[in-house]
């Protein structure tokens, strides 16, 4: 969803950096429309019980605040699920490319559940590449024996 917000440059409506404006009258029109216009895509996409929890909001940030809150809380058995799933992955038959897909989007889904704060110091590179050497770790560990003399 934050895609295609960013791709049709509404995103502004969700993160409330647009403010609705008080005047002249056009802008206040134009600004309620594209604010309902979004607010209709995020509605069509919403399951209808939970397009029901938020169906009489005013504008688009505070349905994405809403849902954000829903949706935002750590899923401690996913998590558990694709940690175990990274730690015993294996090669086997499929070639280099196929394991390392499978593995990517294990890391990929792993990492959307994480929130790294963000700093200014050179802590969050070292962050970085911290986690791409142990990724390179989890990708060797699972190569087949014939990878041996590589790894």
């Amino acid at each position: 969803m934050r895609m295609v917000l960013f791709a049709k440059n509404k995103m502004m409506f969700v993160d409330d950096t647009l403010s609705r404006p008080d005047s002249p009258p056009t802008a206040v029109a134009t600004w309620d429309r594209c604010n309902f216009m979004v607010l209709s895509w995020l509605l069509i996409v919403l399951t209808r019980t939970t397009a029901d929890s938020v169906i009489y909001a005013e504008t688009t940030y505070s349905v994405w605040k809403d849902l954000k809150e829903l949706f935002s809380h750590s899923n401690v058995p996913r998590i558990f699920h694709l940690k175990r799933s990274v730690a015993t992955i294996q090669q086997g038959t499929d070639s280099l490319s196929t394991y390392f897909t499978r593995l990517k989007v294990l890391w990929d889904e792993l990492a959307s559940y994480v929130v790294v704060p963000t700093c200014s110091c050179s802590a969050q590179h070292a962050l970085h590449s911290s986690v791409q050497q142990e990724r390179v770790y989890q990708f060797l560990m699972g190569l087949s024996d014939s990878y041996a003399s590589v790894c």
